[in-house]
């Protein structure tokens, strides 16, 4: 059984590289979308979501893909014997970009509210500032149909709980959680990765003492492929 733990603001389903690539490999796959739970969004409320999701089933692995390698630490500690998968994430929330790092801090239901309100065509403009790397027109991105389908899935979501996912995200810091963890780990990070730098996978594979780090070539938004599942195969076995 794998658990797959998103990101922002996209859930992972079965169209998606990673679920068709644990499914092929005979995995049973459970992806909750977190960010639609009932209850708030707290790291608390999200942990208790997922083992409830697992119906009392412990997973042979876990993924936590950008926001949710910063949930998976947690999760982790009630489940020793799973591998462990990070993608694209850190031990805290702490890019390069300098107004990704501070808007974390500014954000509130008001602001909120104005972003939410001022249209896609802004939000495209403002998502390219933030991530200055990804650039919707070259081969290497996603199409903007992608895009499109990223804004209106964060448009979706009330102010109230992007409120709480973002304080939620901006107050973990997992470092000393990670020196606890007994679990094998492989860290996966974008060599021009602005969001989560590679930097912060050096630092979750120097604190893990069974866990090993692959540096790809890629961004935050397209580490997920062929030179990812090759690695991953090996780990695996």
């Amino acid at each position: 059984m794998v658990l797959i733990i998103h990101g922002w603001p996209q859930p992972v389903g079965e169209k998606d590289l990673i679920y068709q690539y644990f499914r092929q490999k005979g995995y049973r796959v459970f992806c909750p979308y977190l960010f639609k739970m009932k209850k708030c969004f707290s790291l608390l409320e999200v942990k208790r979501e997922l083992v409830t999701c697992l119906g009392g089933k412990k997973p042979e692995v876990i993924v936590g893909i950008s926001v949710g390698g910063l949930i998976m630490p947690s999760l982790a500690m009630d489940y020793p014997k799973a591998k462990l998968v990070f993608v694209a994430t850190g031990t805290c929330f702490a890019p390069d970009n300098w107004l990704a790092k501070y808007g974390v801090r500014w954000c509130n239901k008001g602001v909120i509210r104005i972003i939410k309100r001022v249209g896609e065509r802004w939000l495209l403009r403002f998502y390219r500032i933030v991530n200055p790397n990804r650039c919707w027109n070259d081969k290497e991105s996603q199409p903007d149909g992608m895009l499109k389908d990223n804004l209106a899935k964060t448009l979706a979501l009330s102010e109230e709980r992007i409120t709480e996912i973002i304080d939620t995200v901006g107050k973990i810091d997992n470092r000393e959680i990670l020196k606890t963890l007994k679990n094998k780990a492989i860290i996966f990070s974008g060599d021009k990765d602005m969001v989560m730098p590679a930097e912060h996978g050096r630092k979750i594979a120097s604190l893990m003492r069974n866990s090993q780090l692959k540096i790809l070539s890629g961004k935050h938004y397209n580490l997920i492929g062929e030179e990812m599942f090759g690695t991953l195969d090996g780990f695996l076995d």
